[in-house]
This record gives structure tokens, sequence and C-alpha cells, in this order.
């Protein structure tokens, strides 16, 4: 009766391999390209801390190193970047707690991990 309109044509979509050769405009990137996130955004978007004195510092580390992660870069390499771009991350040390950027830096890989296998990616 023509009353519905006509199918749309089906797309397909090539499979996801590799995160770290695709830049965000689908395009191939040499893996020299590669950046680091942007650590002040995960500073603005961290929740509150409890005290309510500013932002989440521990939550700002881990949402920096899980995008890090996310976008290719190592464990170690990540948590070598984390104490040059986290104030709190620089006191740790400072206090002589060398474990925390690596321990985060792992937390956030399993984090990702957990996400991937959520939607499918692992």
């Amino acid at each position: 009766m023509g009353l519905v309109a006509a199918p749309e044509p089906e797309t397909t979509t090539t499979a996801f391999i590799a995160r770290t050769s695709q830049g965000k405009d689908g395009h191939a990137r040499a893996r020299s390209a590669k950046v680091w996130p942007d650590y002040a955004r995960s500073l603005a978007g961290a929740p509150p801390h409890l005290q309510g004195s500013g932002p989440d510092r521990s939550m700002a580390d881990f949402s920096w190193c899980m995008t890090a992660i996310d976008w290719g870069w190592s464990i170690e390499d990540t948590a070598a970047r984390l104490v040059e771009v986290s104030e709190k991350a620089r006191e740790r040390v400072r206090m002589k707690d060398e474990g925390y950027a690596l321990i985060t830096a792992q937390n956030a890989v399993a984090a990702v991990e957990r996400n991937d296998r959520k939607r499918g990616r692992g």
C-alpha cells in the first residue's frame, strides 16, 4: 500500500582492532602521534572531595589513568606520567609512597578491561 517507508540498507562496521592506531576522526595515526589525556579535564570532571574542599584528586588520577590506558599507554608509562601531571601523586612520592601511581594505573587497567568486556571489546 505504500504506507511504510522502505527499510534502510544495513551498514556493516569493521571490527575495532586497536584503539591506539585510530584518531578521534577515525583515520589512522602514527604511533608517534599518541598524546596524553589532559589532566586538567580529569581534575575538572572529578566529583567533589568528601570534605568538600575541591575535587577528589584520587578520582581525577584514576580517571586520567583509565583514559591513558584506554588510549594505548602502558601501565608503567602511565604511572610515570601521573607523577608528572598530578600534585597528589607527587605528594605521595614525597611521602615515600612510590607505589601510589603504579597501583592507580594497575587499578585503571582492571577497570578498562572490565568496561571492554561489558562492551564486547575483549
